[in-house]
């Protein structure tokens, strides 16, 4: 993930303090240092780092949601390579785009004419 979107140190302060030492997720108290800000909204997915996007989390909470945020992040990622026409197409045999097909019982034909492949 890119650093240059972090949140300045005033807005981890005021998001700190709104949190009344607490993480914003699962309620746990929090001792000095150890809350993270993090972004409701990744910034990969058009979030802003604002105090409106943030929250204050403590560390379990913060890695859990970060591994689900890039779990999403690059699933966008692949959907939109799709749309664009930029994935690779298939090389394993009888694939869609393959001029073979492989039948139920295993026999391999050509795809546009069904005869068998020797």
């Amino acid at each position: 993930m890119s650093r240059a979107h972090n949140f300045t140190q005033k807005q981890r302060t005021q998001m700190a303090i709104r949190a009344n030492g607490c993480c914003e997720k699962c309620n746990a108290i929090l001792k000095d240092g150890e809350g993270e800000a993090d972004h409701i909204i990744p910034v990969e997915m058009y979030g802003e780092s604002d105090l409106s996007n943030g929250q204050w989390l403590c560390r379990v909470c913060h890695r859990g949601k970060t591994d689900l945020d890039v779990r999403m992040i690059r699933r966008a990622q692949r959907r939109e390579r799709l749309k664009l026409g930029a994935k690779k197409p298939s090389r394993m045999p009888g694939a869609r785009n393959s001029k073979f097909k492989q039948k139920i019982g295993g026999g391999v034909v050509l795809r546009e004419t069904g005869e068998p492949v020797r």
